[in-house]
């Protein structure tokens, strides 16, 4: 279309003076310029197109994934939020469970000094080490629940076991006839024991109290203490029946 109006052009050129030619032939040249241009605009902004478009494809991405952060942040944000209100609830149950140890292992540390009045002394010197530890005041302890518990149950474990065993001693002790030194003591449990000194020269029975345990002579028990030894200690294989008191509470 261009080269055919071109070709008219010039066809009719001999009809014009040469002013007109030379108008003509600017304005053909302007128009040349001009469609030039219009090209030249067209290809960059085809070339700006396809850049932009690039850069609205790579912006859309960067959108999305930023939005796919921002969603899972927000899904551990309420995660967190959720395990965060679920420690704190564990927390509150965990600070009332142990107030309640606490106010449990303050009553039985009160009862393991209150029972330590009952206790013999070959246990109470097994248990000088779990004593050291025992607080004599719940409320001025620096000791940790855990530590307090083991000391306790330490204690408790001890006596249960000796109580369940019938156990022959050595010790130093006063008895009830002003006596000192060593003698040999046999205990039923924690419900009674009987004493004998070298020789068979004293022997008596014993009993636990509030204030200690209480030794009272038996002179006339020695033979049968003496014989109750020697059966325990293996030295008189035949076991027989020997009838010797049990005082408990007061009671024969």
């Amino acid at each position: 279309m261009k080269i055919f109006f071109v070709a008219l052009f010039f066809l009719a050129v001999p009809l014009f003076g040469s002013e007109e030619l030379d108008l003509a032939r600017a304005n053909l040249k302007e128009w040349v310029k001009v469609e030039k241009s219009i090209s030249l605009e067209k290809q960059s902004w085809r070339n700006k197109k396809e850049v932009m478009l690039d850069l609205i494809g790579a912006l859309e991405k960067e959108s999305e994934a930023l939005r796919s952060r921002i969603d899972e942040t927000g899904r551990a944000q309420s995660e967190s939020y959720n395990r965060r209100e679920e420690l704190l609830k564990k927390e509150a149950s965990l600070a009332v469970s142990i107030e309640a140890i606490e106010l449990f292992l303050g009553k039985m540390e009160g009862q393991m000094w209150a029972l330590s009045a009952w206790l013999p002394q070959p246990l109470l010197q097994k248990l000088e080490p779990f004593f050291a530890r025992l607080p004599k005041d719940s409320e001025e302890t620096s000791l940790g629940v855990a530590e307090r518990m083991q000391t306790v149950v330490g204690i408790l474990s001890s006596v249960h076991k000796f109580d369940e065993r019938i156990i022959l001693s050595s010790e130093i002790r006063e008895t009830g006839d002003g006596s000192r030194g060593e003698f040999k003591s046999l205990y039923l449990g924690l419900a009674s024991a009987y004493y004998l000194a070298p020789n068979g020269a004293s022997a008596g029975v014993g009993r636990p109290s509030a204030n200690g345990w209480i030794w009272e002579p038996a002179p006339d028990l020695a033979d049968r203490i003496e014989e109750a030894m020697a059966i325990h200690e293996g030295i008189q294989k035949e076991a027989e029946f020997l009838p010797l008191p049990v005082r408990i509470g007061g009671v024969n």
